[in-house]
C-alpha cells in the first residue's frame, strides 16, 4: 500500500512537470536591433545659474516660470561691503593721480629743482672757464680755479642725481597709479559680481534660495533654459556606446505618456562618461513632441540600431548557454544574429517548424 501511494505522488509531480514546461516555435517577420536607455526632459541650453562671490541674498527679481533675457538680473547679494571697497579704491586713484599727474606733484617739485640746480651748473661751467682762462693768462690763483671747478663738478653731479631721482620716482608713481586703476577695476568687477544675471534669453525653471539666506560659488541660485523647446537626455551603458550613431532613429516612452509612443532621432554623443552615474549622455530632438512638456520628466528608450525584415526570431528567454535551444530531439547550437532585449535573430540552426522547449 505504501508503495502505490510512492508511485502515485510521482505520477502526480510528472504530470505537473509535463503540465509547466512551455514550448514555442521560431517566427518568421521584422527584428528590430536597439539599445536601452534611461531618459531624462530638459529644456534646450539649460543650465544651473551659480553666483561669482559669496554673499547674502537681498533681493530676488524673477519668479519660477518668469521669462528673462541676457544680462537680466536675477538676484542681488549684499552690497554693502562691495560699495565700500570701490570707494576706498577710487580715493586711492584720486590720490595716486593727483602725486602723479597733479600740479602739486611729487615729480614736479623734482623738476623744478632739477631746473634750478641746471642753472646753477650752467653757471658754474661758465665761472669755471672763465677763471680757467685768466689762470692760464698768468692771472688770479689755481686755488680760485680749483674751487671754482669743484663746484661745478658739485653741481653737475646733483643734476645728475635729480635726474636719477626724477626718473626712479616717476616709475614709481606710474606703477602706484596703475595698481590703483588696477584695484578700482577689480572693486567694480566684484560690486558686479553681486548682480547675478542671466546668460541667455529664456524662462526662470527654479529658484533654489529665498531672501535673507547665504549663498556660496558652489551653489545654484536658479536653472534657466529655453522656452518651450525641450531635448531629451538618455544614458546609454559603455556596453553600448560604441553603436550609437547620430541620426539614428529612437523610440522614447514617458511616464507622464504611458500610452503614447514618440519617436526622436540622435543629434548629440557626449565623449566623456559620466563619473557619477557611470553612462554616456546622449541627446536626441522629439520628431512630434508632446504638447505639454515639464523639466524633469523620466522614461525609458531604445535606440535603433538595426533593423531587418524576414528574419527568423525567438524570445531570447528560450536560449541557454549563450547560443543553445532545446527541441524535441535534443539540444541544438544555433548561429546567432540581430537582438534586443526580448528577440534574437537565429540565422541558422531552426525553422519556423522546429518545436522549442524553454529551458
Amino acid at each position: 500500500m505504501k508503495r502505490l501511494r510512492i508511485l502515485f505522488l510521482l505520477a502526480i509531480l510528472l504530470y505537473a512537470c509535463k503540465e509547466k514546461t512551455e514550448t514555442t516555435r521560431a517566427k518568421l517577420g521584422t527584428l528590430v536591433e536597439s539599445v536601452y536607455a534611461s531618459v531624462e526632459v530638459e529644456p534646450y541650453d539649460y543650465y544651473q545659474v551659480y553666483a561669482k562671490s559669496n554673499g547674502v541674498i537681498e533681493e530676488l527679481l524673477v519668479d519660477e516660470g518668469d521669462s528673462v533675457e541676457k544680462n537680466d538680473i536675477i538676484a542681488v547679494l549684499s552690497l554693502n561691503q562691495s560699495k565700500l571697497q570701490v570707494e576706498d579704491a577710487g580715493l586711492q586713484l584720486t590720490l595716486a593721480k593727483e602725486n602723479y599727474q597733479g600740479e602739486q606733484a611729487i615729480l614736479a617739485n623734482i623738476e623744478q629743482e632739477l631746473a634750478l640746480n641746471q642753472e646753477q651748473e650752467r653757471l658754474d661751467s661758465l665761472n669755471y672757464e672763465r677763471q680757467l682762462n685768466l689762470w692760464n693768462q698768468s692771472i688770479g690763483s689755481k686755488t680760485e680755479v680749483e674751487a671754482l671747478q669743484l663746484k661745478y663738478q658739485s653741481s653737475r653731479t646733483k643734476s645728475t642725481l635729480l635726474k636719477q631721482q626724477y626718473e626712479q620716482k616717476e616709475k614709481e608713481l606710474a606703477t602706484m597709479y596703475k595698481q590703483s586703476l588696477n584695484a578700482l577695476a577689480k572693486a567694480e568687477d566684484k560690486l558686479s559680481d553681486m548682480f547675478i544675471r542671466s546668460n541667455m534669453d529664456g524662462i526662470v525653471y527654479a529658484i533654489n534660495k529665498n531672501v535673507g539666506e547665504l549663498l556660496n560659488m558652489q551653489e545654484p541660485i536658479a536653472s534657466i533654459g529655453k522656452a518651450d523647446c525641450f531635448i531629451v537626455k538618455l544614458s546609454v551603458d559603455e556596453v553600448d556606446i560604441r553603436k550609437i550613431e547620430l541620426g539614428q532613429k529612437t523610440i522614447v516612452r514617458l511616464d507622464a505618456y504611458p500610452e503614447e509612443v514618440f519617436e526622436l532621432s540622435i543629434n548629440k554623443i557626449s565623449p566623456t562618461k559620466d563619473a557619477k552615474t557611470q553612462t554616456f549622455v546622449v541627446e536626441a530632438d522629439f520628431e512630434d513632441a508632446p504638447e505639454k512638456l515639464f523639466v524633469g520628466l523620466s522614461g525609458e528608450a531604445n535606440i535603433v540600431i538595426r533593423e531587418e525584415n524576414q528574419v527568423i526570431w525567438v524570445p531570447k528567454e528560450y536560449l541557454f548557454d549563450q547560443n543553445k535551444l532545446q527541441t524535441n530531439n535534443g539540444e541544438i547550437e544555433v548561429e546567432l544574429g540581430l537582438q534586443n532585449m526580448n528577440q534574437v535573430q537565429i540565422v541558422s540552426g531552426i525553422d519556423t517548424q522546429t518545436v522549442l522547449i524553454k529551458p
